[in-house]
């Protein structure tokens, strides 16, 4: 594995897990377009690596899905592109199939998809917060609210620093009407 690609790979998800943090919605797709174009750099320096082209989708897809300055379409297009590319390196990757999953998520509305594929990818990579809060999110567009609630307990055990989840959660009671809880 190229080093350099590992760095660029790093340094991109950094900046766009930064693009989290407080600041104006064109400061945020800045900072995710600057994360890409590292991810875009890693995958470039080296085709066959399947993470950096599972991380390229995703971040394609959190553009395409947040996106008020750019052309959603060709970012879900490249969404698309970038989670086959990581599937044909790396059928069995966790990242590969949370790419898969996400794009049939957020982009395709194909909800059994996206929940088969995320199910493999927590199974696979169980210490994944990330992974857990998206296969939620599917089970809650699919009208699975008891898994939404499980599944959000479960991401907020592995990182109870997460007020998403802790959101989502609460949310989820709520909807469940289990409020003593």
């Amino acid at each position: 594995q190229d080093r350099e690609a590992y760095a660029l790979l790093v340094q991109g998800q950094r900046l766009i897990s930064d693009a989290l943090l407080p600041m104006s919605e064109l400061e945020r797709e800045a900072d995710r377009k600057r994360g890409v174009a590292l991810l875009e750099a890693a995958v470039a320096r080296d085709p066959d690596f399947a993470l950096a082209w599972a991380a390229l989708s995703e971040a394609y897809a959190v553009i395409a899905w947040d996106t008020r300055f750019s052309d959603m379409h060709s970012y879900a297009a490249k969404a698309r592109a970038a989670a086959q590319k990581a599937l044909a390196l790396g059928a069995d990757l966790p990242e590969a199939r949370f790419a898969r999953g996400n794009v049939a998520l957020r982009l395709d509305f194909d909800f059994p998809l996206a929940v088969r594929e995320l199910e493999y990818a927590t199974e696979q990579a169980p210490g994944n917060a990330e992974f857990h809060q998206t296969l939620a999110l599917a089970y809650r567009y699919g009208g699975r609210w008891a898994d939404y609630a499980r599944t959000h307990r479960k991401a907020l055990d592995l990182d109870p620093t997460s007020i998403r989840a802790a959101m989502n959660l609460h949310g989820a009671l709520i909807a469940l009407r289990k409020t003593d809880e």
